[in-house]
Formats: structure tokens, C-alpha cells, sequence
């Protein structure tokens, strides 16, 4: 099995963060390969911070007809 993952991030200001990353998942005994893609954003504000991701995955398990996707909204603070 042999994977490959690229990842970028931005930080927009001292606030405010953007990533994406890419991972492809090969193996030698299917035919298709497993691809996922994800979209993150932070931000922050005092002691509060608002993250959110949507992943969407291609060929899971290595099935030509199987996605996911996922999406996630999280705030937290700290006292």
C-alpha cells in the first residue's frame, strides 16, 4: 500500500487561519484508488475559537461507488 498526502495552510492574520489538505491511498490489489479531500478554517476572537472542516472522501475501501463526507462546526472557550 503507498499513500501520498499535501497539506497547505494559511494564516490570513493573527486571527484567522485556511488549510487544505489531499491525500491519495493506493493499493496494489485494487483498481481504483482511495482520494480525500479537506477543508479547515479557524478563527479566533479572545479566549473564544470557531473551527469548522468538510472532508469529502472518493472510493472508500477502494470502492468505485463508495463516498463520505463529513462536516464539522466546534467553538470553545477558555477561561
Amino acid at each position: 500500500e503507498e499513500g501520498t498526502h499535501i497539506g497547505a495552510s494559511f494564516a490570513v492574520n493573527d486571527d484567522l487561519s485556511l488549510s487544505i489538505d489531499r491525500s491519495t491511498s493506493d493499493r496494489d490489489t485494487q483498481s481504483v484508488d482511495e482520494e480525500t479531500t479537506s477543508y479547515q478554517a479557524a478563527y479566533t476572537m479572545g479566549s473564544m475559537t470557531v473551527k469548522a472542516h468538510l472532508t469529502k472522501a472518493d472510493n472508500v475501501g477502494y470502492s468505485s461507488t463508495a463516498t463520505d463526507e463529513n462536516k464539522a462546526l466546534a467553538v470553545s472557550f477558555s477561561f
